[in-house]
């Protein structure tokens, strides 16, 4: 158990943000549609990070975004709710996660646009330097977003940790 006596879980995934427009009429060619257009996080690792902070779990976020208004704005939020952020990355010069859609008047999506590219960004050696929130955790719970030998690097440098 860590320091504070609550389970120490370390989560490694992704977070990105969602961006959403509806139209307030039947979706016309050309440069302006009116409508509402909402902005939210998502992922199944930002999800899991705010549920087990409520539950009373001590969570560390490792993970990397865009150090731009969105990847700033994630990583506040999730230190304003208690999740641990000394390991989130904000990477210069790429964008934050993001998945933007398009939907119709049945709030289907006509057109989807989506950007990922950032969690190739996550290295060795940033797991390596949270080495030490890892080896006293109770848990690590991994989401499969990131290249595979930083996953492999994880499961091999801690076996003993489920």
């Amino acid at each position: 158990m860590s320091e504070s006596n609550k389970p120490k879980i370390i989560l490694v995934g992704g977070a990105e943000i969602a961006i959403e427009n509806r139209p307030l009429g039947q979706l016309q060619f050309g440069p302006e549609n009116p409508g509402t257009i909402s902005l939210r996080c998502i992922g199944k690792a930002w999800d899991l990070s705010a549920e087990l902070v409520k539950d009373g779990y001590h969570v560390e976020f490792v993970s990397v975004a865009g150090n731009d208004f969105a990847g700033i704005a994630m990583k506040s939020q999730l230190d304003k709710i208690g999740v641990g952020v000394d390991f989130f990355h904000l990477i210069d010069g790429k964008d934050t996660a993001t998945t933007h859609n398009i939907l119709n008047l049945l709030d289907q999506p006509e057109m989807e646009f989506s950007n990922t590219d950032i969690f190739s960004s996550m290295t060795i050696d940033m797991i390596d330097q949270a080495a030490k929130h890892f080896s006293t955790a109770d848990c690590i719970v991994m989401e499969t977003r990131f290249a595979e030998e930083v996953l492999v690097h994880i499961t091999t440098s801690f076996p003993q940790i489920p």
